[in-house]
């Protein structure tokens, strides 16, 4: 076995190698992040989707009526309606990505499949009447984050440390400490002044931007004072404010990283042992896709919304499970499970 097969389909490989990709995905969003962030998306991001669906159709999406997809599916499609097409629907965005997140808790849980459906029927009607979708916590939380950087960031953290706990694993926790290093190193080290960005990258990250605002309104970095003027802030502060720039930097390490994790477990995950058919119709798609980035970035990121908002509601049931399994690790750990290094 030669040194790059024993990397790749070893745990102890698999977990120097993603090391090396974290520093690797900060070092280049430190210095490029919002050229990063737009190449990950466009490049990485569709290939990401369309593997990682087809990987979770093969699993029955982790949950035990695997029918239960469509309310996703449909859910999805309600939010990137609401983009252009039907305005009004994104009066209840916020409701939708909530139950979207329920819905999945009670497709791990409940078993009754009328149960699940009427329990998520209240709770929607019962937050519409609520009319959550004026509450700005609960948008920024989850319409703005839920689907970004909690989905590339916060689970992908989960993924790490579910892993170096099942795999009882010391190299899996120093990978999960490099993570966390990686993402607090850009706002220790805040360079002074802005990013020179030109014109056209500015143009292109048009539609990423409120992700940074809505962060930026966090962090108490410029003149946010609520949610329209999140919605339509200037990109001054973006590109010119240091800790603007440091924001961008770390989501540009977050979804980098995010896609990369995915490719560089593929000996473990396995999402490549399909039919030879499947993995042609997925290259030839992703093709596709990164041609309508490359012809005009608007047109890919609205041709691949509806398929990136598929794929972030269809992976909650494997968060919801990741999130049980570390309860389930730490179980046996109280009852004094031994540890094995690697």
């Amino acid at each position: 076995m030669n040194v790059l097969t024993k990397t790749l389909t070893t745990d102890k490989g698999i977990n120097y190698l993603n090391i090396g990709l974290m520093v690797l995905s900060a070092a280049l969003a430190f210095y490029i992040p919002f050229h990063l962030f737009l190449f990950a998306y466009a490049v990485l991001g569709p290939l990401h989707y369309l593997t990682e669906m087809s990987w979770l159709q093969k699993r029955s999406f982790f949950i035990a009526n695997k029918w239960d997809v469509i309310l996703f599916i449909l859910i999805s499609l309600a939010i990137t309606l609401s983009i252009k097409l039907v305005p009004k629907f994104g009066n209840y965005n916020t409701a939708f990505m909530i139950s979207s997140l329920v819905f999945a808790v009670f497709s791990v849980f409940i078993k009754n499949n009328v149960l699940r459906f009427i329990l998520i029927v209240v709770l929607f009607v019962f937050m519409a009447s609520l009319k959550v979708d004026g509450m700005i916590v609960l948008i920024f939380l989850f319409s703005v984050l839920l689907p970004t950087l909690i989905h590339v960031y916060i689970f992908t953290g989960l993924f790490i440390f579910y892993g170096a706990l099942k795999q009882k694993s010391a190299t899996g926790i120093l990978s999960l400490v490099v993570f966390i290093l990686c993402s607090v190193f850009f706002f220790v080290y805040v360079p002074a002044g802005g990013q020179v960005v030109s014109a056209q990258v500015q143009a292109l990250f048009q539609d990423f931007k409120v992700m940074n605002h809505a962060l930026l309104y966090m962090f108490n970095v410029g003149e946010y004072q609520s949610m329209p003027d999140i919605l339509s802030s200037h990109d001054k502060t973006l590109f010119n404010d240091p800790m603007a720039v440091a924001v961008m930097r770390f989501i540009a390490f977050a979804y980098c990283y995010h896609y990369l994790n995915w490719f560089s477990k593929t000996s473990v995950i396995k999402w490549h042992q399909v039919s030879r058919t499947r993995i042609i119709i997925i290259l030839v798609l992703w093709v596709i896709s990164v041609a309508c980035y490359a012809y005009k970035y608007q047109l890919g990121f609205y041709v691949l919304f509806l398929l990136s908002m598929i794929h972030v509601m269809c992976e909650f049931p494997l968060n919801i499970q990741t999130i049980k399994g570390i309860g389930q690790e730490f179980g046996k750990m109280g009852k004094g499970k031994p540890v094995k290094k690697k």
